[in-house]
């Protein structure tokens, strides 16, 4: 059991009691072996249950539920909105806390993402977004420590001596009998050398495609910081106003990255493209600027690349650019976006110019 799920509990005003506490627990690690053998993009609805949205599938709400109703017979299965967030947020941490992988990445970019930096609305356990952060930033920091390439065995230099030293003056069936075991131990050893040479070229292939490839990705991105353009827009990227630079510069560094979750320097990368000047001063940057002040046909073809239906309750930047295609008026989706994300998109965010487009494209 997580040592904070208790806590979690009376964070969102409920007293846990030891006897039911350790069924829900049960129904939490059930959860991340139902992840385990089945790593799907269903298993994003627990996002959605932790930050007290509804569930898209309904045959995933109560097939969720009726995991921790297996554990306990009285687990309420109406109205437990509230309890439903935290076991979501607890199962949540419980998988990317124990694994590394696809789906793990996934629940974590979207647990971040659809926080939009603290503008989404409140919710009953705060502090597992951070827990969400800190596993996407020792995921990225790990994926890019260098991998020690394996030993390679060397085959053995005496086998020509071996052979000079077998018997050559034996007659017949015994001269046979006195070179069978040195032969064949001598091919035993040479048939294991080349498999464990064969084992480890295989390890260390692989080790070395995956260098190239931080490699490839990192050159690629220096390049692009490097020369300040726009590579969708071919212009300098410091013609662009902060918020649309921003959310530009956020989208072509995800078209950089080819290993998820992106490298550890994210930040960093998108902060000297967008403010070359050292001592450029940032300003905070609001949703519904970063979003106008982009070129519609760049959004246009923006929203052709990523199939946003799927996403969009995780991207509520992304979510604002399809809403910003769909109307005419520059204020005319501000109404439709607010009301299905709940996030005003006038409030400035002092970091989005750093993070937000980046993560969530």
């Amino acid at each position: 059991m997580h040592k904070d799920f208790s806590e979690w509990y009376r964070i969102a005003k409920i007293e846990p009691k030891e006897e039911w506490l350790t069924k829900r627990w049960d129904g939490v690690e059930k959860i991340s072996e139902k992840i385990d053998s089945d790593q799907s993009l269903k298993w994003l609805e627990l996002v959605r249950i932790f930050y007290l949205n509804p569930a898209k599938n309904k045959d995933f709400m109560e097939s969720y539920s009726g995991i921790f109703q297996h554990f306990d017979k009285a687990f309420p299965m109406r109205d437990n909105q509230i309890e439903l967030s935290i076991l979501s947020g607890a199962a949540i941490v419980n998988y990317i806390q124990n694994n590394t992988s696809d789906t793990a990445d996934a629940l974590a970019l979207a647990t971040v993402c659809t926080d939009c930096q603290g503008m989404a609305p409140l919710i009953p356990v705060a502090e597992i977004k951070g827990l969400a952060q800190k596993y996407l930033s020792e995921r990225s920091a790990n994926l890019q420590r260098i991998e020690e390439l394996p030993t390679i065995s060397e085959l053995e230099t005496d086998l020509i001596e071996k052979l000079k030293a077998l018997p050559t003056n034996a007659p017949g069936s015994s001269y046979t009998n006195s070179i069978h075991k040195p032969i064949r131990d001598m091919f035993n050893s040479l048939v294991g050398t080349l498999e464990s040479i064969e084992k480890n070229f295989s390890s260390t292939r692989k080790v070395i495609e995956s260098r190239m490839s931080f490699q490839q990705e990192e050159t690629n991105i220096l390049w692009w910081v490097f020369g300040g353009y726009s590579r969708d827009l071919e212009k300098p990227m410091t013609d662009f106003e902060v918020p649309a630079a921003s959310l530009i510069a956020g989208k072509e560094l995800a078209d950089l990255i080819t290993n998820i979750p992106g490298p550890f320097s994210a930040r960093a990368f998108l902060d000297k493209i967008l403010f070359p000047g050292q001592h450029e001063e940032q300003k905070p940057v609001t949703i519904k600027d970063a979003v106008n002040k982009t070129p519609k046909k760049w959004r246009e073809r923006l929203l052709q690349k990523i199939n946003i239906d799927i996403l969009k309750d995780f991207c509520p930047v992304l979510c604002a650019v399809k809403s910003s295609v769909e109307t005419d008026g520059q204020d005319d989706w501000l109404p439709f976006f607010k009301k299905s994300t709940q996030i005003s998109p006038e409030k400035e965010i002092g970091n989005f110019s750093i993070t937000q487009g980046n993560s969530e494209c």
